[in-house]
Formats: structure tokens, sequence, C-alpha cells
């Protein structure tokens, strides 16, 4: 995938930016390419440190799959023995990116001096899989130091669909996979330092296989 970003401050309180991507997936000799819009939109209302947000990825069109692992050499219906093999390609259907809309939302419920707690919350919309609900809470001290938690869950969805066997209707209904979870980590910095570091532990269901990640970041 290669994006093209774009980005603007209109005011104070609106911020807006959006990317380009170019798709390319590959499977055997054969490979889809498409074209897929990412873009979004932030608003702080100046009240409390409450900022809204929205978010849409993946919006673009249908990728189809080709290649030379479509074409099969036949011999034509009707034709002589001796007669030589027609090359018959096969065509792909078409699918969907798996693209999703987001409503995020901030809020600062508590400062004094130099402590503040701030609770986070997102609403995620998937077009192929159930829907995504976030939650989140970070205390930071001095500006320096923050501590994070964050619970993440996905919603049933119901998708009715007819199936004819023979002579009779069958409904069938799918459910998304559950996903729920609490991710948690401390972000370190010091002062107006360039350099931080952030440490995030996400468990999972399986003891021994939770997820640990530590990232270092620099600012130039």
């Amino acid at each position: 995938m290669l994006g093209l970003s774009w980005g603007r401050a209109f005011t104070d309180r609106v911020n807006f930016g959006a990317t380009v991507n170019y798709v390319n997936e590959r499977i055997a000799s054969m490979n889809a390419s498409g074209l897929a819009l990412d873009f979004g939109a932030q608003y702080d209302t100046g009240w409390r440190g409450l900022g809204l947000s929205i978010a849409m990825k993946n919006f673009g069109g249908a990728m189809a799959f080709d290649g030379e692992d479509l074409g099969v050499s036949v011999l034509p219906p009707g034709a002589e023995p001796s007669a030589s093999n027609r090359i018959v390609k096969f065509t792909t259907a078409k699918f969907e990116m798996p693209s999703f809309f987001s409503l995020g939302a901030t809020y600062e419920v508590y400062r004094q001096n130099a402590q503040s707690l701030r609770l986070m919350g997102a609403f995620q919309n998937n077009n192929f899989t159930g829907d995504h609900v976030t939650g989140a809470a970070e205390w930071t001290y001095r500006d320096a130091y923050a501590l994070r938690g964050s619970w993440f869950g996905s919603l049933e969805q119901h998708d009715r669909s007819r199936h004819r066997r023979g002579s009779r209707e069958h409904r069938q209904r799918r459910r998304s996979v559950p996903g729920r979870g609490p991710r948690r980590g401390p972000h370190l910095q010091a002062g107006d330092s360039r350099f931080g570091l952030d440490v995030a532990w996400r468990p999972v269901r399986d003891f021994f296989n939770d997820v640990f990640e530590g990232t270092l970041t620099a600012r130039f």
C-alpha cells in the first residue's frame, strides 16, 4: 500500500486530514489493485477539554484478482480431436475493501495543579464484522508522566440471508467473533524532552501469550 496524505488545521479548533492509498494484493501470479480514501476530522469544543472526531477508512471501489493463473488450456466443445487447444480465461468476483466509520470523543473530567484525568471513547462501524466499542482513561502528571488504560469489545451483528435448499428456505444468522480485553500502559517523558517512552500490555485468553509493546519516540 502506498499513500499520499494531506492535513490542515482550519482553525484553532477544527482539524481535517485525508489520505489517498494505492492498494495492491498478490497471490501467486495473480494480483488485485485499487484506490482507497481515508479521511477524518477533529473538533475541539473548548469546554473542559471536550473533543469530537470522525474517521472513515478504506472508502473506495471494489477490487478483483487477475493474472496468468486464471487461464486454462482446453479443447473447444465439438472440436476435432486433432484440433489445437484454446486458452480459456476465468474471471473472479469483485470484493469490497474492509472499510469502517468511527466516532470518537474525549473529555477532561478532572484537573488540579499538575494532575489531570481524561476519559475517551469510540464507536466503530465495520462493513464486514461486528461493530467495535472502545473506552479509555488517561491520568497525567505535569504533562510528562501518564498512565493509561482501555477496554475494547465487539458487538453482535445479525446478518439474515435467505438460502434455498430444494423447495425449502432457511435463514442463517451469523455472529461476529467477540473480542474483549483491557489495554494498559504508562507513558514517560522528561519535561520538554524530545524523547518519550511508551509501554503497553494487552492480555489475551491464553495467559502466556499476552502482548507487550514498547515504543521509543524522538522529535526533530
